[in-house]
């Protein structure tokens, strides 16, 4: 099937800081370096505009996450639903982007555990299934000016709490604040919040970045809730008026499981390093690890 991406003239019409004698300049220069992939326009658009409108910026972020990709498999790559163990989890987690965007055009990742009874999938796994759910929404309905998260702590067990990695954190939010393309959080909300919140708090939040940790809000209602985010964005569940928890579950599973052609085009998607023209850059600080996740490995790129 086609991958239904959205055109780039509709990116073009909504931001007029958006250039299209700039894109092409960076378009020319991504599609010349030897050891990055091919790469659309509408990708380097989005990179651009993450970059604000920076083609020095953008270059780097580019560079970085192709490479990223390839340091990180276990998340960023082998994106297949319809294959184990991504495809149970569908049936247990739910990560999508609510269809309708806040008032400041942000958009809603909406988490929330369907079956409370299965404990045994990683950290990677659900990071992989929340990466492709956001780039999909991404890449076939455009870009916004930001994120919000919103989970749902009702039925998230308790078990699953020492399994939480603030390593796994750290690295995975790093790279949707500095690397994935257009990502850019402008806050945390739990709603319906577990007893044991603090434990999941002094789990997670060690891996935010400082910036993010004035943006992270407990909401112990509903009504609270939509104090931040109007009820015409929520879903019937929480008496928004968008569609219910489970028709957005069903229809998630569709979307992912159909569009396995975007995915598959995703993952061939690496740099190649065997024909990276200067092998001595050195990026090791590139992710905001420091020293601690420095390698040798032959890009100079931190190890995932």
């Amino acid at each position: 099937m086609a991958m239904n991406l959205i055109d780039v003239e509709t990116e073009y019409a909504k931001d007029t800081n958006l250039k299209k004698e700039d894109v092409k300049i960076l378009l020319e220069w991504v599609n010349k370096q030897p050891h990055l992939p091919l790469t659309s326009e509408l990708q380097v658009i989005f990179f651009f505009k993450k970059c604000h409108y920076s083609i020095y910026a953008a270059k780097a972020t580019i560079d970085t996450f192709f490479t990223t990709k390839k340091l990180w498999p276990d998340v960023l790559l082998e994106r297949n639903f319809a294959k184990s163990p991504l495809k149970p989890v569908l049936d247990t987690i739910l990560y999508c982007v609510l269809p309708k965007t806040t008032p400041e055009n942000y958009k809603i990742i909406f988490l929330k555990t369907i079956n409370p009874n299965v404990v045994d999938y990683s950290f990677e796994t659900l990071f992989k299934y929340l990466d492709m759910s956001c780039m999909l929404d991404l890449h076939q309905n455009g870009s916004s000016k930001g994120h919000l998260i919103l989970f749902d702590m009702e039925g998230f067990p308790r078990a699953y709490v020492p399994k939480i990695s603030t390593l796994t954190f750290k690295k995975y939010f790093h790279y949707m604040q500095e690397i994935m393309p257009i990502m850019e959080l402008k806050g945390f909300h739990f709603v319906n919040v577990v007893p044991f919140m603090d434990e999941i708090q002094t789990a997670f939040e060690p891996g935010l970045p400082k910036s993010l940790l004035s943006r992270v809000f407990l909401h112990e209602s509903v009504e609270d809730l939509m104090k931040h985010i109007p009820r015409e964005c929520l879903p019937k569940d929480y008496d928004g008026l968008m569609e219910s928890v489970a028709v957005l579950h069903e229809k998630t599973k569709r979307s992912l499981l159909e569009n396995s052609e975007f995915f598959e085009w995703q993952d061939k998607q690496i740099v190649d390093e065997s024909k990276r023209p200067n092998k001595n850059t050195t990026h090791g600080y590139i992710f905001g690890f420091g020293n601690e996740f420095n390698g040798d490995n032959e890009s100079g790129f931190v190890h995932f």
